[in-house]
């Protein structure tokens, strides 16, 4: 069987639902495939909804964590590309790549809250989300766990 990239987690929710497919050692925390394909799911569709489709860029502003993987498999399932931005550059440096990349949804580390902000406005960004302190992405926790993909 052949498994396109945006299925794969899909694919592993479907025959190791309950095992771990992230463990987190900075924070104790796992996820399991099928926890995985839901937060991508519901991620895309936020994604979606806020006018991210195929070939467009989402701009990501974060130190490494778990959620660089739910990011990584929502873009793929609708068609979107990674921008992943190196979090020691500094703001002219980060409005350069910004400006020459136009993404459409810059997502970022609440530790980079304020230069984030900045960011969206001086690169006219059009939308943007928080990686939660609290929680991952609670913003999107009401999504749908299943959409249609418009790839």
């Amino acid at each position: 069987m052949t498994v396109n990239y945006y299925d794969w987690s899909a694919y592993h929710a479907n025959v190791r639902p309950n095992k771990i497919a992230i463990r987190d050692l900075s924070i104790n925390k796992e996820l399991t495939y099928s926890e995985l394909d839901i937060r991508s799911n519901k991620l895309a569709e936020w994604l979606q909804k806020n006018g991210v489709g195929k070939g467009d860029r989402v701009a990501i502003l974060s130190q490494n964590c778990a959620e660089f993987f739910e990011l990584e498999f929502a873009c793929a399932k609708i068609g979107a590309i990674e921008l992943p931005l190196n979090w020691r550059l500094t703001k002219p440096e980060l409005e350069y790549i910004l400006n020459d990349s136009t993404p459409t949804v810059l997502i970022y580390d609440s530790g980079f809250l304020d230069i984030s902000l900045e960011l969206q406005k001086d690169c006219q960004i059009k939308e943007s989300l928080q990686i939660d302190n609290e929680g991952p992405f609670k913003s999107i926790r009401n999504c749908s766990q299943r959409i249609k993909w418009k790839v």
